[in-house]
């Protein structure tokens, strides 16, 4: 997370398996063998399209509603990537209060659909300006693209 939330630092990651992880620490010295544990889990979803795995998109942003979390998700039946989003409570991330039911982006453009790794839409980053998310993300594992969408719309199907 981009600020200590209850004067700790929050990580989420992955590490071996199929959801996303959430760790608290208080330092972020970690010679004594204090590593991240794996606290909570944001589980896989129940939708077709995010049953195989799921992985953060892009680092948590912070919104008047909450922590906006994008996510990438993949089918176990397509393999396709699409991108869902988490709204997580601002004072406790483990705090679920909405999650998408169909993905926010997906593969429907050629250069999306046919490349390196076909049907893929795969966010790093995003940013906030003025009202827009922007979402910018590797297509096919061929190109680079940037998706927009309107941040209150995206949060009034998380609420």
């Amino acid at each position: 997370f981009p600020e200590l939330i209850k004067g700790q630092y929050v990580f989420l990651h992955r590490e071996g398996g199929r959801g996303i992880l959430i760790d608290h620490v208080d330092s972020l010295d970690f010679k004594n063998n204090k590593y991240l544990q794996g606290e909570a889990c944001i589980t896989i979803g129940h939708q077709h399209w995010e049953k195989a795995k799921m992985g953060i998109a892009a680092p948590p942003i912070k919104t008047d509603k909450g922590w906006l979390l994008l996510y990438h998700g993949v089918s176990n039946t397509d393999h396709h990537y699409r991108l869902g989003a988490i709204l997580m409570k601002l004072d406790d991330p483990t705090t679920i209060l909405g999650r998408t039911k169909y993905p926010i982006l997906e593969p429907e453009m050629d250069y999306e659909k046919y490349g390196e790794i076909s049907n893929v839409v795969f966010p790093c980053g995003a940013v906030i300006k003025d009202t827009k998310l922007l979402v910018y993300y590797g297509a096919a594992d061929k190109v680079i693209g940037v998706a927009s969408g309107d941040l209150d719309k995206i949060l009034d199907t998380l609420t």
